[in-house]
């Protein structure tokens, strides 16, 4: 294992989050309303800023056998991370926005991902950090990360939360009280 192994799977979840900002903001004739709050901005910055600093804190030195198998478990985590932020984002189809917005044909999800917790693409997110501080073999590294994507991903589910209560009202409300935000238990 090597940096450039780790630097292709942080380059591949750069990619895939750009590719969501540039197809699934919201559109101003689509929103019914929108109530970022600057989450995405949090997003943005702390996401990046946490990734450069755990790759600065990263040992990619003298590596055995065990450093390489923990990297590998990293790196499995960051694509189960993936794979789970992808289904979730898919399961919502149009309903999904990069920025929080309700759009004027959005429905609330409460299937499939969605039947025990309200937030599996956070979830897939928050595992996509602490897999890739894993794979840069540092505590320090996963520390950095993990807590970055911990606060920016927790205010981004207040913004959200606050916007889904508004508009479902009741419904949400009920929602909430049978799951979970993040955890699937």
């Amino acid at each position: 294992m090597n940096i450039q192994i780790v630097t292709y799977f942080s380059l591949l979840f750069l990619v895939s989050e750009l590719a969501l900002m540039w197809a699934k903001r919201s559109k101003t004739k689509t929103a019914k309303s929108q109530a970022d709050r600057r989450s995405l901005i949090v997003f943005w910055m702390a996401i990046p800023i946490s990734i450069t600093f755990g790759f600065m804190q990263a040992n990619f030195q003298e590596w055995t056998m065990q450093n390489n198998l923990i990297a590998y478990l990293g790196l499995g985590i960051m694509l189960v991370g993936m794979l789970v932020r992808w289904k979730s984002i898919m399961q919502l189809k149009k309903d999904f926005t990069v920025d929080v917005a309700i759009t004027k044909t959005h429905q609330l999800q409460t299937g499939g991902m969605y039947k025990k917790m309200r937030h599996p693409s956070y979830l897939g997110l928050l595992l996509i950090g602490v897999g890739l501080g894993i794979a840069m073999n540092s505590l320090i590294s996963v520390l950095v990360i993990s807590t970055a994507f911990y606060f920016a991903i927790f205010y981004r589910i207040k913004v959200e939360e606050n916007i889904l209560l508004n508009e479902f009202c009741k419904s949400y409300e009920q929602y909430m009280s049978k799951t979970t935000k993040m955890w699937p238990f």
